[in-house]
């Protein structure tokens, strides 16, 4: 899989961008940003009315925690419910990301390549040539640049904090804070992240 470049500076420039506007709205400064203030500001970001609903299956039972509908008026995102708040708080961003991120070349209905993207791991292969950008990877990178920031990230590697720590500090699952923390990864966004 490759994930082009203009994809990559797309995504965090939107995140960039996101993250000013969460900044200028928010009174407090917290290291936890709140991703229900980032619902508030979803209809404004994704310039069409965005709705969250919940959906009553179990969680743990599905592959799927999460997806966006996106209509020419307005984007729904379903979240499942009992995820913890962890989990919770990363699928609703993530998915977010998706309505802030649409255009017609991310558009994707095969559920198959989404469940496969699930189980990828970030990386950049020049060699790869498939020239389509995985948007589930896209979402989730601006996801976790939003929740727990590169710059945080380096902080804390500096500091020598646990994966424990960081995940409980900024409140994402620490599966996937243990996968974006791995030198190839970090290596991988340097050039993007500020």
């Amino acid at each position: 899989m490759i994930i082009l470049e203009k994809d990559l500076q797309r995504c965090f420039s939107l995140v960039a961008t996101v993250c000013e506007a969460y900044e200028a709205k928010q009174l407090a400064r917290h290291n936890v940003r709140s991703v229900d203030a980032l619902v508030e500001m979803a209809t404004e970001i994704a310039g069409r009315p965005v709705d969250v609903l919940y959906l009553d299956e179990d969680a743990d039972e599905r592959h799927v925690k999460g997806m966006c509908v996106i209509r020419q008026d307005r984007c729904d995102v379903v979240i499942l419910k009992g995820l913890n708040t962890c989990w919770h708080r990363f699928v609703l961003c993530k998915e977010l990301f998706h309505a802030f991120l649409d255009c017609d070349e991310y558009r994707n209905m095969d559920l198959e390549s989404h469940l496969e993207s699930m189980f990828a791991l970030f990386q950049v292969d020049p060699q790869d040539t498939d020239q389509t950008t995985n948007v589930e990877i896209i979402a989730e990178l601006a996801a976790m640049e939003f929740l727990f920031p590169y710059r945080a990230r380096l902080a804390c590697i500096d500091a020598g904090k646990s994966f424990e720590a960081m995940a409980q500090q900024y409140r994402v699952p620490l599966q996937l804070l243990v996968r974006y923390l791995t030198p190839q990864n970090m290596d991988s966004l340097a050039q993007f992240c500020r």
